[in-house]
């Protein structure tokens, strides 16, 4: 029986990183969707594949811009937490996965 068999995953952020996760999960045996858009979806286990740091280089070379995409990619993070862990407390279980690159 696979590690995931019965589970079922949500992966935000549908990127190179993100498909391989599902890939993976999914050869565990968990029932697995991908999206970039999940506040009212339902999962054992929520990946959340869209922190990553602002553009690389010197700090004042970068603009506000991004600076304001990275806090975005936040705040969203949190409303997907918030969203996901009324439903994983009341089954007894749960697994929030925070995945930054």
């Amino acid at each position: 029986m696979s590690e995931l068999a019965g589970k079922t995953a949500l992966i935000v952020g549908a990127d190179d990183i993100g498909r391989g996760i599902a890939k993976r999960f999914t050869r565990a045996g968990a029932s697995v969707s991908v999206s970039d858009d999940a506040l009212s979806a339902v999962a054992d286990i929520l990946v959340i594949n869209m922190l990553g740091a602002p553009a690389v280089g010197p700090l004042e070379a970068q603009a506000d811009a991004a600076f304001a995409e990275a806090l975005n990619r936040v705040t969203a993070s949190a409303a997907l937490m918030r969203a996901a862990l009324p439903t994983m407390r009341d089954r007894g279980a749960g697994r929030i996965i925070l995945v930054g690159h």
